[in-house]
């Protein structure tokens, strides 16, 4: 899409019987659009960026965009798997690959809700994510919305490729967390050993604070997120959150413009060494409510009374 363009859902009014679309196809220039006002309409993006293209044989699909769907990530989070899922149909490409960008860093805006939306697109087959929690930009020519390290960008979506349409072993995400262990002096989460491989602490691409500001927040009893301190084990895949009282929840960069990111990598590099991957931002409850991630109420507080807190005994699957 053009950048900042509000995505409209899968959202084409394309008639497989027909053959036909029930709007005329634009034949003006986009900018000068009597169709269009300050965003597209419903079927304009599609009718005029992508359905003249249905008949091609694309290898796969890479997407970067969200911000302007930041104040519905619930909707964006039915409204994105569902438009993968029709370009599918519509392309007769049920098997094509489909690769996005999570959004970047953005100093004057939290998106982290919408980042976990996207995260919904990951219930299908062939979706595959880049990070870029770590390469925002706040000195940029145009603005803070637009990074200038598009480069690293296409190399963790080429990375992404390579996994998945060519089986390479090469490493395509970052650490990806495999479970969480309560224990009396905090939480250990556990990462997958295949994506940990010299993990560390490294600060993001323009920080202030760097890894002086802790990547973790912790869930208190209160209801409020507050900051913990976090150590890498010895065993080079667990991190060690540390806190005294009883943890609700844990979030990881879970915030606007985070100032430390958790990567891996044989070298010890952060966002602009490009070797290293960071981790994505992650959300784990341990009483959770039942909502999904991206209504930023997917953590519980509620014990039955008479009930002690239980400690989680093994590690528990986080879903991004």
């Amino acid at each position: 899409t053009c950048g900042g363009t509000r995505s409209p859902g899968s959202g084409s009014v394309y008639d497989p019987e027909s053959d036909s679309l029930d709007v005329p196809l634009i034949d003006e220039p986009f900018y000068e659009s009597p169709y269009l006002g300050d965003q597209p309409q419903a079927s304009q993006i599609w009718n005029a960026m992508i359905y003249p293209f249905v008949q091609m044989r694309f290898a796969g699909a890479t997407w970067y965009q969200g911000e302007a769907n930041a104040e519905d990530p619930e909707g964006y989070s039915c409204r994105f798997p569902a438009m993968i899922a029709d370009w599918r149909v519509k392309m007769d490409l049920p098997n094509m690959p489909f690769y996005y960008v999570q959004l970047a860093a953005y100093p004057d805006s939290d998106f982290s809700l919408i980042r976990s939306a996207q995260g919904a697109a990951l219930q299908l087959p062939k979706v595959g994510v880049a990070n870029a929690i770590d390469i925002g930009d706040t000195t940029g020519p145009r603005g803070p919305i637009h990074s200038r390290r598009k480069q690293e960008v296409g190399r963790r979506l080429a990375l992404n490729a390579l996994a998945f349409q060519y089986g390479s072993d090469r490493p395509y995400k970052g650490p990806t967390v495999s479970g969480v262990q309560l224990v009396d002096t905090g939480a250990l989460i556990g990462y997958e050993p295949t994506t940990a491989r010299g993990l560390h602490f490294e600060g993001t691409a323009v920080c202030d604070e760097c890894c002086y500001e802790a990547p973790f927040q912790v869930l208190e009893a209160s209801g409020n997120w507050t900051r913990a301190s976090a150590t890498i084990q010895d065993d080079g895949t667990t991190v060690h959150v540390a806190y005294e009282n009883q943890i609700f929840g844990i979030r990881f960069n879970w915030e606007g413009y985070p100032q430390c990111a958790l990567y891996d990598g044989p070298t010890f590099g952060g966002p602009d060494d490009h070797v290293s991957i960071a981790a994505l931002p992650f959300e784990w409850c341990a009483f959770p409510s039942g909502k999904p991630m991206w209504t930023g109420q997917s953590c519980g507080l509620t014990i039955e009374r008479g009930n002690p807190v239980p400690l989680v005994s093994s590690l528990v699957h986080v879903e991004h």
